[in-house]
């Protein structure tokens, strides 16, 4: 990108859009950040990966389930959500 190449405190002499429209690019300031350590983003990581892994199995079983909701009086509820 040709911000990148921008020093700090100066102005982009080009305009930047996105989907949010066009915008000015002014660089205030850089500074390198140390990429963090495996060791302390593997929590983090297997987390992640355990919600993504079991949010599919649970939309799978979902979709071959039927689903049927029940009010409080126990009569069958019509529901968008049941199948």
């Amino acid at each position: 990108m040709a911000t990148f190449s921008i020093k700090p405190g100066e102005i982009a002499q080009t305009l930047v859009k996105t989907s949010y429209g066009w915008h000015v690019i002014r660089v205030e300031d850089r500074c390198l950040l140390k990429p963090p350590n495996y060791e302390d983003i593997l929590d983090n990581l297997e987390n992640g990966l355990t919600k993504k892994i079991m949010g599919g199995i649970v939309a799978a079983q979902r979709e071959k389930a039927d689903i049927i909701l029940f009010n409080l009086n126990g009569s069958p509820q019509e529901s968008l959500l049941a199948k």
